[in-house]
C-alpha cells in the first residue's frame, strides 16, 4: 500500500474543515490482483456471450442449407438473439441495481450457461 502524502491525508475542504481527500487516496492505490481477476472474469463472460452471438452468424448458412430454409425463414433466429440482448439489458440492468449487480450477473451467467447446455438436446427441425 502506498504511503499517503501529508497533503492527501490532511486536506482542507472549502468548508474549512480538515479531512481525508478520498479521491486522491484512491488515485494513489494500485490495482490489486483481485481487481485484475475480476476484470479477467468479466472479459470471459462478455467473450462467451459475444461468441454465442457471433456463432449463429457463422452457422446460419449451414442451417439454411441443411433445413432447406429461405433467408426470410431464418431471419427470426437472428432477430431473436438480438432482441434477447436488448430485453435482457433493459430488464436485468435496473434489476441488478436493486438486488445487487454481482447477484444478477451470477444469475444471468447461470441461466445463460444452462440454456446453452440444454440447447444441445433440442430436437431436430421438422
Amino acid at each position: 500500500m502506498a504511503t499517503m502524502p501529508a497533503a492527501v491525508a490532511a486536506s482542507v475542504f472549502p468548508s474549512g474543515k480538515p479531512g481525508l481527500n478520498v479521491i486522491a487516496f484512491i488515485d494513489l492505490q494500485g490495482v490489486s490482483r483481485f481487481q485484475w481477476r475480476i476484470v479477467a472474469l468479466c472479459f470471459l463472460i462478455v467473450a462467451i456471450d459475444g461468441f454465442d452471438t457471433a456463432a449463429i452468424g457463422l452457422i446460419g448458412p449451414a442451417i439454411r442449407a441443411q433445413w432447406n430454409l429461405t433467408p426470410m425463414q431464418l431471419a427470426p433466429v437472428f432477430g431473436a438473439g438480438l432482441a434477447g440482448l436488448m430485453f435482457g439489458a433493459i430488464l436485468f440492468g435496473p434489476l441488478g441495481d436493486r438486488v445487487g449487480r454481482k447477484r444478477m450477473l451470477l444469475a444471468c451467467v447461470f441461466a445463460f450457461g444452462t440454456a446453452s447446455c440444454l440447447s444441445a438436446f433440442a430436437p431436430t427441425f421438422g
